[in-house]
């Protein structure tokens, strides 16, 4: 997948009797450009947390997903500062592994990220599977575009394994996201995020307010969605270069977005 990387994973219990509290994840120091001078963030919105390097324009970001649900979650954006160099010690790495979702943000250091499941219990011969994913990009916005790519994916093609009672990773609110790529020749795609059933219209506009093309005009259920414009109006034909206006209405929702076509 581009710019994304998924690792499932399956723990099995061939022992001789049950585990109980069981955590597991994955730890990434990222050392984006001048490691020292990097921020870490969480994204509830993506299960996500991620670094990126504090230029005055940042253009380098990294970061972990976690795709289950009802495995537990534990997610940390840390920083690395009072550590050094190879002090990580057990008690840092057992306290990150089980402190839930740590929510806050770090600037202007040395920073890190984690992302795992627990405390799970598996009985004797049985197993678990879970799936933590990661992804790099040039912004934020191409960042939350693979992120939601990586969402899709894994509900697509492991659904049982979103969570308790096949519970599917969902948003929790109303969102539309830049598109991307912006500018684009021929073709961007548009991300957007609906977490109850809605009735959702999207529509491209010139900037003069005449209606381009509608992208798409129906009910949607809870989820994820990317659609795609290719440039064209609602007869087919080939719009010229310049600054559109994308909108979307879904429900009380409203949002809309510049994008730039440059032929």
């Amino acid at each position: 997948m581009r710019n994304g990387t998924i690792f499932h994973y399956t723990i099995i219990n061939e022992g001789n009797s049950d585990l109980t509290g069981l955590y597991a994840g994955l730890f990434f120091d990222w050392d984006i450009e001048d490691h020292v001078n990097n921020s870490a963030h969480y994204s509830a919105d993506y299960r996500m947390v991620y670094a990126q390097d504090q230029e005055g324009n940042p253009s380098h970001f990294a970061g972990l997903i976690m795709l289950n649900q009802g495995l537990g979650m534990n997610m940390s954006a840390l920083n690395n500062n009072s550590d050094g160099v190879y002090l990580y010690s057990n008690d840092e790495k057992w306290s990150h592994m089980t402190s839930g979702v740590n929510d806050g943000s770090v600037l202007n250091a040395d920073v890190s990220n984690y992302v795992g499941v627990g405390p799970v219990d598996i009985a004797y011969g049985d197993s678990i599977s879970f799936g933590i994913a990661t992804l790099a990009a040039n912004s934020i916005y191409e960042l939350e575009y693979v992120a939601g790519e990586l969402h899709a994916f894994w509900e697509t093609n492991f659904p049982e394994e979103l969570g308790f009672e096949d519970e599917a990773i969902l948003p929790i609110e109303f969102a539309m996201h830049q598109n991307y790529p912006n500018p684009f020749n021929p073709v961007t795609s548009v991300r957007y995020d609906i977490p109850t059933t809605s009735n959702v219209t999207i529509t491209v506009y010139s900037l003069l307010g005449q209606k381009v093309k509608t992208l798409t005009s129906s009910v949607h259920q809870p989820g994820f969605y990317s659609i795609q414009w290719n440039g064209t109006n609602d007869m087919g034909s080939a719009v010229s270069s310049g600054v559109y206006i994308c909108k979307i209405n879904a429900d009380r929702y409203t949002a809309i977005k510049k994008m730039i076509l440059m032929k």
